[in-house]
């Protein structure tokens, strides 16, 4: 086991030692921690920034005031101290990568939650960009709206729902995921996208309102008038504000669907 620490951010991030379960690190706010360590070290930069490397197996580190936290066998990244405190600038991450991120809403409550897991993952918090690699996972879920979704494949890149787009609950302002991808989209009552099947490849943008999905693709959905299947090269899913299908243009040669009327409601 090693320990090593950059002199200059004595003051601001402790090393609590050895707690049974391996190291635990935390700055003094108490906005960063990380624990299970079983090796740890960092390296200064500046004044203000430390690069850092941590094994175990595995090791937890969070980031309270970013609403992130992860969990992999090896992290390694960088942070910049803001006064007593620490924020993520970036990070690699590898070994049964889980990592969590919340979208906060006006009373500080969760707005939405991504759940993410992968064999690798990279992340920068400047362009609030995340990708995954091997056996991904995604999953989001919005406990205002009841709307979520959950995607597989074998690689993803997520732009996070960071900046200046304040105004929506997704934790997602865009996801392109690829290879052999599984899907499904699924709502409360009859607002949101109700979806479900498989392509090559999707991109979702939550800010256009624009599912687009290329290669072999499968869907079966349903709306407040119908449910039905449909076999196309691509499909292009366009929505409104809240996210309720608008239009679906299919691709294929030729592409096939199968629609059955549901009843309606008076």
């Amino acid at each position: 086991m090693t320990l090593k620490l950059a002199a200059a951010a004595l003051a601001f991030l402790a090393v609590l030692g050895f707690q049974g379960q391996g190291i635990v690190v935390r700055d003094r706010e108490g906005t960063m921690e990380g624990t299970g360590f079983q090796s740890w070290a960092t390296r200064r930069l500046n004044e203000n920034r430390l690069t850092f490397l941590g094994l175990g197996k595995p090791v937890s580190a969070k980031w309270s005031r970013q609403g992130m936290e992860a969990r992999a066998e090896r992290i390694e990244g960088t942070v910049a101290r803001t006064g007593e405190s620490f924020e993520l600038l970036s990070a690699s991450l590898s070994g049964q990568v889980r990592a969590t991120f919340e979208r906060r809403g006006p009373s500080s409550s969760p707005a939405s939650v991504l759940r993410v897991q992968g064999d690798a993952a990279t992340y920068t918090a400047d362009r609030s960009q995340l990708t995954l690699t091997g056996g991904v996972r995604l999953a989001q879920s919005e406990p205002a709206t009841g709307q979520s979704f959950e995607i597989s494949g074998r690689s993803a890149t997520v732009l996070l729902a960071g900046g200046a787009w304040r105004e929506a609950q997704e934790a997602v302002r865009r996801l392109d995921v690829g290879g052999q991808v599984r899907f499904a989209f699924a709502r409360k009552g009859r607002q949101g996208l109700d979806l479900k099947g498989r392509s090559e490849s999707l991109s979702y943008d939550a800010e256009q309102g624009l599912l687009t999905l290329t290669g072999g693709v499968y869907l079966q959905g349903e709306d407040v008038a119908y449910g039905g299947e449909a076999w196309a090269d691509k499909a292009t899913i366009r929505l409104d504000a809240e996210r309720n299908p608008i239009s679906v243009e299919l691709q294929g040669s030729p592409a096939e669907t199968s629609v059955g009327r549901k009843a309606v409601d008076p």
